[in-house]
């Protein structure tokens, strides 16, 4: 059986306010690094095909990269989008600041989606960024058929791998997390020289970034545990195939142009 290693911020009895310290720096790196952009036309080319512009995106944490991506879909022809973030743990805190950024083009559902259970209906279509490999695979699986049962198109971008702990025995998986580590060491670091950008700005990040050092360590897990979840190409094909054996979509699988972690996979279905 493959290791199934649990991210922090997954975790029910984590505080809200220590996971959202989380999700808030993911949606600095990703706005940072630019981790959307090569997403930016598959998602424009998906969206101008949609009869209306609204769009629910699912785990959506902090509101990820939503921010720097809107201005390239404006810059693509898709200006009249309307994005409703929705997550099972919402960073309400967040959606005051991603709703002011945007000028009101990012509404945050106050309401926990939790899309294991059931995505929201009402939507035109929905999206996943950077979240699909929280999922182990049969759960995944359950996921994109309940998706598939709304009967909307759905576009999911997320950071690809080898599918190391999709490949490996469980033992083998439990070894590579500490070389994993070691290797990731700069995550940590990159997080104590950046905090002071991240914003929306909170005293308990500064408190426990420099004094009581666990976001970077909280940081530093997930982000290691992340990279050796991340399905490859094959494992995406696969859970599709289980997901809609009826063959009900049409998909799309594959991988976004762009160097090193800005390359993203991507899986976009369009009922037939």
């Amino acid at each position: 059986m493959p290791a199934h290693l649990i991210e922090i911020e997954d975790l029910p009895f984590v505080p809200s306010w220590f996971r959202d310290l989380g999700t808030d720096w993911v949606r600095f790196t990703s706005e940072r690094l630019g981790l959307y952009r090569s997403a930016a036309t598959r998602m424009a080319r998906f969206l101008k095909d949609l009869d209306s512009r609204h769009v629910v995106d699912l785990c959506s944490g902090s509101g990820g990269g939503w921010l720097s991506l809107l201005p390239q879909l404006d810059d693509l022809g898709v200006g009249s989008v309307r994005i409703t973030l929705s997550d099972k743990y919402p960073n309400l805190r967040a959606a005051n600041y991603l709703a002011r950024e945007s000028g009101g083009r990012l509404q945050y559902s106050e309401e926990a989606s939790d899309v294991v259970r059931g995505a929201a209906d009402g939507a035109d279509a929905y999206t996943m960024m950077l979240a699909f490999h929280h999922f182990p695979e049969n759960v995944a699986v359950q996921v994109l058929t309940g998706l598939t049962m709304k009967g909307r198109p759905i576009a999911i971008f997320d950071i690809w791998g080898p599918g190391v702990l999709q490949r490996v025995p469980r033992t083998i998986g439990y070894l590579l997390l500490p070389v994993a580590l070691i290797l990731n060491i700069v995550v940590p670091l990159l997080v104590l020289i950046d905090t002071p950008r991240v914003r929306p700005f909170r005293w308990s990040r500064l408190l426990f970034t420099y004094l009581l050092p666990f976001i970077p360590l909280y940081i530093w897990w997930d982000a290691t545990v992340s990279i050796l979840r991340a399905y490859d190409q094959d494992g995406l094909r696969r859970i599709v195939r289980q997901a809609d054996p009826a063959e009900s979509f049409e998909w799309q699988v594959g991988l976004t142009s762009g160097p090193g972690p800005k390359a993203l996979s991507y899986v976009i279905g369009v009922p037939r």
